[in-house]
């Protein structure tokens, strides 16, 4: 599931260390925080921005991630099924 964050939300998320996307003219771009810099990954490029420039340029943009509890919940009988096989 994705969760819709607004600039400052994302600003914030990614302080926690977050890795966010957007998709930004049909291209998925990847944001993460890194050294008080924002890293942005494209298909085509990579860059980093300080975060006013990050505030700016990006400040209609709506931010999404990944929610990895959403994604793949463990099972715990089924992984205590594996590792017995395993022994």
């Amino acid at each position: 599931m994705e969760n819709k964050l607004n600039i400052n939300d994302a600003l914030s998320f990614l302080k926690k260390y977050y890795v966010l996307f957007s998709d930004i003219n049909n291209e998925k771009i990847y944001f993460l925080y890194r050294d008080n810099h924002i890293l942005i990954r494209t298909p085509k490029a990579s860059f980093k921005l300080n975060e006013n420039d990050f505030l700016l340029l990006y400040k209609n943009t709506k931010f999404s991630f990944n929610n990895v509890n959403e994604i793949s919940e463990i099972d715990v009988e089924k992984d205590k099924e594996y590792y017995s096989w395993k022994q």
